[in-house]
């Protein structure tokens, strides 16, 4: 007890001076976007007017293909208009004829191609769907360009 003390006093002093000269600030915030914007898109459409009510980012994934197949099964294309979204063409192609496969609806299924690290191709498709369903993963590392253009354009995200 008679060692604790001095030694607690002697820090908290070196504290506050290190802190009275700026040497010892708390960190700065992070931002979490890395530098990706967020403020409103200026082409920025009412949901109600968008070409999808949602797309299934991520649809040539193993949890996205059983998430295209379950929503292929239940709800065909008769009750919403959806896409699948994904990095390749062929890949998608692959997933829409096993889904045709499935569900003779799926004909209609619409492909959208874009990496999930291109902002500008993530806001090109937040700004044609209602919502953006993402098996993407792992989301830490591929996440933010999609989130933060969901954020643009008033697109639900989950």
């Amino acid at each position: 007890l008679f060692l604790v003390v001095p030694i607690m006093l002697l820090y908290l002093l070196v504290k506050g001076l290190l802190g009275l000269v700026g040497l010892c600030r708390p960190p700065s915030a992070k931002d979490p976007f890395n530098g990706i914007p967020t403020d409103p898109a200026d082409d920025r459409k009412e949901a109600s007017v968008r070409k999808f009510d949602f797309i299934l980012m991520g649809a040539t994934g193993f949890t996205g293909k059983l998430a295209a197949e379950y929503i292929a099964t239940v709800y065909g294309m008769k009750k919403y208009k959806w896409a699948i979204a994904g990095r390749s063409i062929s890949k998608l192609e692959a997933v829409k004829k096993a889904l045709v496969a499935i569900n003779e609806e799926m004909k209609s299924l619409e492909l959208v191609v874009g990496n999930s690290l291109d902002h500008k191709e993530m806001c090109a498709i937040a700004a044609q769907s209602r919502l953006v369903m993402s098996t993407v993963g792992p989301f830490a590392r591929y996440g933010t360009p999609l989130v933060s253009a969901c954020a643009r354009y008033g697109t639900h995200y989950c």
